[in-house]
């Protein structure tokens, strides 16, 4: 809607037509009187029209500037939009490169698993490459000593396994055993 509205510029009365609403137009009219009375007053007796006129370039170099600024930011806003697509790009390819190595150390891991786990046929269990070693120094830490020290020990370990043993007269070590025969208990 059309207004009309009377302002005073430079001493004479105006009759503006504005989309805008009356307050806004005798705002700027206002502001319009105040500048050129800042001009007279810095150059001492200026008419009107040039007070007017010097107002005029004042206000397009004001506005000329305020567009370059504006331009400027919509520049920079574009430079920040096209480096935070560019960041997402990486990102995403970040993302499929970290998923594709998580499935590699998935399966290394794997791989890793079956290549430590050992089938014992004694008793038929799968035991971990770790455990069984750890079970047999656990066994040899917990083994009980002889009383008559290291001296009986190497002594029994350089007798030949072939040889029946005295103190069982009856038996034969498990090596030389003939073959599906079992202990005389």
């Amino acid at each position: 809607m059309k207004n009309t509205v009377n302002v005073q510029l430079a001493g004479k009365s105006y009759n503006l037509t504005s989309d805008d609403n009356p307050e806004y137009t005798i705002k700027l009219s206002n502001e319009l009187n105040k500048r050129m009375d800042i001009i007279k007053g810095a150059s001492g007796n200026l008419s009107a029209l040039d007070a007017a006129l010097l107002c005029a370039m004042d206000l397009l170099d004001e506005l000329t500037k305020a567009n370059s600024n504006i331009e400027n930011i919509r520049m920079q806003i574009k430079d920040y939009v096209d480096d935070a697509g560019q960041a997402r790009l990486k990102a995403d390819e970040s993302q499929k490169e970290l998923r594709v190595l998580r499935a590699k150390v998935a399966e290394l891991q794997t791989e890793l698993k079956k290549r430590t786990t050992v089938i014992r046929y004694d008793n038929e269990k799968v035991e971990n490459a770790r455990e069984m070693l750890s079970k047999e120094i656990n066994a040899a830490i917990h083994s009980p000593v002889h009383p008559a020290g290291q001296a009986n020990h190497a002594a029994q370990a350089n007798q030949p396994a072939q040889q029946n043993r005295p103190d069982r007269p009856n038996q034969q070590s498990f090596f030389n055993r003939p073959a599906g025969t079992q202990d005389n208990k």
